[in-house]
């Protein structure tokens, strides 16, 4: 019998769970990849986790603002993160928080 594979979906998110955490200089976990050894979707999900990590509240700290957290990013780009994301990032933000603002309700975001 065929030995079961699971669905390529689900093998695209273990391998962005496995490898957001990866830096594009190496200074990453859990393996230490550099650069384009880290999986194209996960050198997405790293800088796409980051902004929402800044941009939104926490119990542990306040929402940054759209320009510093922009400016993190612009300035980690070629260390902790791939350029070509973050310049996708940067030219496509204000869609994304457009999006994003659609779709929110007071019942969904963080204290709501």
């Amino acid at each position: 019998a065929a030995q079961w594979q699971p669905e390529p979906f689900i093998q695209v998110g273990a391998l962005i769970a496995l490898r957001h955490h990866e830096r594009y200089d190496g200074s990453g976990y859990p393996d230490g990849l550099v650069g384009e050894a880290i999986p194209l979707e996960a050198r997405i999900v790293a800088v796409a986790d980051v902004f929402d990590a800044l941009i939104s509240p926490r119990p542990y700290k306040e929402a940054w603002t759209m320009e510093a957290t922009l400016a993190y990013l612009y300035a980690q780009r070629g260390r902790l993160f791939d350029p070509r994301c973050v310049d996708a990032l940067m030219r496509g933000h204000q869609q994304l928080m457009d999006i994003c603002a659609q779709h929110s309700t007071a019942s969904t975001r963080p204290g709501g």
